[in-house]
């Protein structure tokens, strides 16, 4: 690097504002000698030696330990950093003797410098050049992040790699001022860019675009022109035009204002605005700064103690969602109190070089929701431990999230926020299989939206199907010609759908759960369990299958085909193995007579990490009674079907299934043919590792591999041919 020609001839006057809190700021200036210091030399021509590597290896990031030296106060890119640790630590949760790092991917990529505290346990240690493992030793709960990003036309940074204005920047970044100014007036003009370059830059059919003649909710809220005519308007009878909002909120322990039979004609008049939580109030002036007349709000626009028209409206859901303009998402909001405001932010750091026109920018990273799947963290963000906003932020074409400090974006083609950090989330895989409508696509989506919603929370749990019905429903038009839904699985794919089982991990939760008939849903499907998240295996279908699907019935508790049941009988043929409890109480053990002379002992899964080699995933513990008195139950496995998965290292995954069936007491069933329940999977699992330095293998040579063959499994040809009914 040419320091002189960086630095200029004279020394320069670098400034540096941070803000530490909305009402206190400090101004810190310096001196800067053009001279660069040899480690930061040493840095500069590691990251230039990492950037080489990018050709062969572009998924590697690079990650430096840094080591402060307060001596070195001429060196320029010291100072920086120096300032950014003390950025860091300003709200204590962090100290000197913290751990500092430096981390990059790449040319036109930003800098991230990362402050954890001092453990003593860390053992990780941070190479100067070389992908980025993080050590265990790193709490992500106690990680600060900092970006580094540079702005100007003439920009060179200290090192001369940090980027200038980008496509990253212009999406990611739609206001750099927004960081200095937490007005409510910088969360519209930063949400009102994102929506323009999503409807003019993203592809209709992952952004749909708003028109004025889509279909309209049955009400609406009219914003009016200011406070005092705020109502509730009936679009069927109103000459109602034009785009409409959507709000996504936590109703929690309080309860909003809601339209009842006795306030529909108060509320079709006036609706006070006094009487209003503050989270509606503010979603109402968000819309007046877009311009927006009309928004949707639950509360207000279904009638609450109307049970036909609870019905017709939630069976509407996808259709108000989908059409809408926007969802304005009240998401790290509790309670309709808490409203849309931000905290101010004083998470910004600005380093200014004056004699050239340089900018070099630094702001908090936040805490964000998970950026690989669909799910957060909840503690941030309670919006998103609920089951019915799951939906709407997956059929809503556009959502803007508020977050405790931020604003976040989230479309059919993008995920970002103020400060740069999300990434791609699971909403973009999910409007990409809509799309798409392949129906191996489909069914694999279907399954991971399964795998996220089972575990998220409801105040009612008969909301259990109407909460997914809309997101059902949109599923639905893109299966086939006729499509049927059973209770959470489809008949198209029935057999894999039955292949859903309960990590240990979550079975080890509080025991909440009551069993899957008091919840008057069949016990075959995972709409039963409560508090549980339900897992599947995902891979190239169906590679063995040893049962037949004879028939499949629900019984309807909804006009709503998409909606609650009240219960459900599935009639399977195939082979039944013996199986017996222990006796051993909580231990869930079971015993399986493979053959006339060989018992296979099957554990009750606890510890994820290292599963026993038969594994017994039980669904609930509503048979444990039972299960202390062996002699008392009758219980049977029916054997399932074989999948197979393809890890991206190329090693082969095989999962084989075996349902575990209870005799119930009373059969129910007028032929007094016997009624059976499920309670648990044995998932078994074997493995074919490649070699590091292997070659990939085609398809044909997949298929030959034969795992089973060395380790056979624990049900053989056989077993006894039975046709059972399973409620």
């Amino acid at each position: 690097m040419q320091s002189e020609h960086q630095y200029g001839e004279t020394q320069a006057l670098w400034q540096c504002e941070v803000n530490l809190s909305s009402d206190k700021s400090r101004r810190i200036t310096a001196q800067v000698s053009p001279s660069i210091c040899p480690r930061c030399e040493f840095l500069r021509a590691s990251l230039l030696q990492f950037a080489n590597t990018l050709k062969n290896r572009p998924s590697d990031q690079f990650a430096g330990e840094i080591v402060f030296d307060e001596s070195r106060v001429d060196c320029g890119p010291c100072q920086i950093l120096q300032w950014a640790r003390t950025w860091l630590i300003a709200d204590g949760d962090l100290n000197e003797q913290g751990h500092f790092l430096l981390r990059w991917s790449g040319q036109n990529e930003p800098f991230y410098f990362i402050g954890h505290e001092k453990r003593d346990n860390f053992q990780g240690h941070w190479l100067l050049n070389g992908s980025y493992p993080l050590s265990s030793a790193w709490n992500s709960k106690t990680m600060k992040l900092m970006k580094l990003f540079g702005v100007g036309p003439d920009f060179s940074c200290p090192w001369g790699l940090l980027p200038t204005n980008s496509i990253q920047m212009t999406e990611q970044i739609p206001d750099a001022s927004t960081f200095l100014d937490r007005s409510e007036h910088s969360s519209f003009s930063g949400t009102a860019k994102w929506i323009d370059h999503c409807i003019k830059s993203h592809d209709p059919k992952t952004c749909p675009k708003p028109t004025t003649d889509s279909t309209l909710p049955t009400r609406l809220v009219d914003i009016g022109s200011d406070k005092a005519h705020v109502k509730l308007v009936e679009t069927n009878v109103s000459d109602i035009k034009g785009p409409y909002t959507c709000l996504s909120h936590c109703w929690g322990g309080y309860q909003p204002l809601r339209t009842t039979k006795e306030t529909l004609t108060q509320h079709l008049s006036s609706i006070p605005w006094d009487g209003m939580p503050k989270t509606f109030q503010d979603a109402i002036e968000f819309n007046r700064h877009l311009g927006v007349q009309y928004i949707w709000i639950d509360s207000l626009c279904i009638i609450q103690d109307d049970r036909d028209d609870w019905a017709r409206e939630s069976a509407a859901m996808c259709a108000v969602y989908q059409n809408s303009y926007l969802t304005v998402s009240a998401s790290s909001a509790s309670d309709g109190t808490c409203g849309l405001s931000l905290q101010a932010s004083g998470d910004f750091l600005r380093i200014t070089l004056p004699h050239v026109s340089q900018t070099i920018f630094g702001h908090r990273v936040y805490s964000h929701p998970a950026t690989k799947r669909y799910t957060p963290g909840y503690k941030d963000f309670p919006l998103f431990d609920r089951a019915w906003a799951f939906q709407e932020r997956l059929i809503s074409p556009r959502i803007v999230h508020f977050l405790k400090k931020e604003i976040a974006w989230e479309c059919g083609e993008l995920t970002t926020c103020e400060c740069g950090a999300m990434e791609t989330t699971g909403k973009q895989a999910y409007s990409k299989a809509i799309q798409e409508a392949d129906n191996a696509a489909l069914v694999n989506e279907w399954h991971r939206v399964v795998e996220v919603y089972s575990d998220l929370t409801l105040s009612f749990p008969s909301d259990r199907l109407p909460a997914l019905s809309g997101l059902a429903r949109q599923m639905a038009s893109k299966r086939g010609s006729e499509p049927t839904y059973l209770a959470g699985l489809w008949k198209d794919s029935v057999e894999l759908d039955l292949l859903w089982y309960i990590e240990p991990s979550w079975i080890n939760r509080p025991r909440s759960d009551t069993g899957a008939t008091e919840l008057q849903a069949p016990s075959w499907s995972w709409v039963g369990i409560q508090g549980k998240r339900v897992t599947y295996q995902r891979g190239r279908g169906i590679r063995s299958i040893y049962f037949s699907v004879l028939d499949v019935q629900t019984m309807k508790d909804s006009v709503d085909p998409f909606g609650a049941v009240s219960g459900g009988v599935l009639t399977l043929s195939g082979h039944l193995f013996d199986v017996m409890p222990t006796g051993r109480p909580r231990s869930l053990s079971l015993q399986v007579s493979s053959t006339s002379d060989v018992v296979h002992s099957l554990e009750y899964v606890t510890n994820r990490a290292k599963p026993p080699r038969y594994g017994y995933h039980p669904d609930h513990f509503k048979a444990e009674e039972a299960f202390k008195q062996p002699g008392n139950v009758e219980m049977k496995a029916l054997r399932m079907a074989r999948i197979r998965t393809i890890m991206p290292t190329g090693s082969i995954f095989d999962f084989e299934f075996a349902m575990v069936l209870l005799k119930c007491d009373d059969t129910g069933l007028p032929d007094g043919e016997p009624l059976w329940q499920r309670v648990g999977m044995v998932v078994q699992t074997r493995k074919h590792f490649l070699d590091e330095d292997a070659k990939p293998l085609t398809k044909a040579e997949q298929d030959k591999i034969d795992p089973w063959v060395e380790r056979p499994s624990i049900f053989p040809d056989g077993g006894i041919p039975a046709t059972v009914k399973i409620a």
